[in-house]
């Protein structure tokens, strides 16, 4: 009995957890800093697999029941826990970097917490890869090859 309760608590592990790391993990990829770990926010995966399946299951479901090949249902249920939660970390990662969902809450007079924790990583991600060089006019060095007041400028 404690083999079936095993495996019964790997499919949930799998159901409800899987599908949040990879949704957050390709979230991610569109977003500037690390990578949440999947231990300290694992709540925060679990709601994120909810919310998907929330919304693709009842597009989803019904083609899956018309398909009667076990080995075509199998493969169907293995997109709808993989792939599918890449699409929509994709669709997630692009909306939070376009600023979608802020647009949408101010449309209601609401404020969004941001996602980068401090200006200075937002003010870096989103720099078009430019920066202007301006020191100072006569070239002197303070002995370590660096100009003695030199500045950087965002263009």
């Amino acid at each position: 009995m404690g083999d079936l309760k095993d495996v019964f608590s790997l499919q949930l592990f799998f159901a409800f957890v899987v599908p949040g790391i990879i949704a957050t993990y390709v979230r991610a990829q569109f977003l500037t800093g690390r990578i949440p770990s999947a231990k300290d926010n694992i709540f925060e995966i679990v709601v994120l697999s909810t919310i998907y399946y929330s919304v693709f299951i009842v597009l989803i479901h019904p083609l899956i029941d018309t398909i009667h090949y076990r080995l075509y249902r199998d493969a169907a249920w293995i997109a709808l826990t993989i792939v599918g939660p890449a699409v929509f970390g994709i669709a997630l990662g692009v909306a939070a970097q376009r600023h979608y969902f802020a647009r949408i809450a101010a449309r209601f007079d609401l404020s969004l917490v941001h996602v980068v924790p401090t200006a200075w990583d937002w003010c870096f991600s989103n720099l078009n890869k430019r920066l202007l060089r301006h020191g100072n006019p006569d070239r002197r060095t303070n002995g370590r090859g660096l100009l003695r007041h030199e500045f950087f400028f965002i263009v």
